[in-house]
């Protein structure tokens, strides 16, 4: 079967960059203030802010997929989970947590899943568990389409291989 790639909609895409933009205009101002105070400190706390603003921006305008699912398993570049092998995942479901849907990879043994991942990963995952029963959940806003038609091709992919 071969590799699928799944992006953020546009509309996500675009109330992202308007916050981006936003927090640079800020970024800027604050440069202003801190030239103005003489404040050498302040300067390049701000600068540095904005240079990481910048950062964010480019790599925002970049078109990366938010998922890629292939024959090794599930992988989110958004972040830095690696990948979820097939071996690890029993099932998807869908969960909403107030105005927000979720699509859930149901593991097969969470425990074992969360080894193969960072310290700080693992203690953020572990959060997941309590809300939605599995260490792996990725927010309806990375996906361009309904959340229940990218359910529908993960569980036919699955069941292809």
């Amino acid at each position: 079967m071969n590799e699928v790639a799944y992006f953020k909609g546009e509309s996500q895409l675009k109330k992202e960059r308007k916050l981006y933009v936003f927090i640079l205009i800020i970024s800027i101002a604050c440069i202003f203030y801190s030239v103005l105070k003489n404040d050498m400190i302040l300067l390049v706390v701000y600068t540095l802010f904005f240079l990481f603003g910048v950062y964010i921006i480019i790599k925002n305008f970049k078109k990366t997929p938010s998922l890629i699912v292939n024959k090794k398993g599930i992988k989110s570049n958004l972040n830095n989970m690696g990948i979820v092998e097939w071996k690890h995942i029993n099932d998807f479901s869908i969960n909403s947590n107030h105005k927000n849907k979720f699509l859930v990879l149901n593991l097969k043994e969470n425990d074992e899943y969360l080894k193969s991942v960072s310290a700080f990963s693992r203690a953020l995952m572990k959060t997941n568990i309590g809300k939605f029963g599995s260490p792996v959940i990725f927010p309806s806003v990375l996906f361009s389409k309904p959340i229940e038609d990218i359910k529908e091709e993960l569980e036919n992919y699955k069941n292809s291989l």
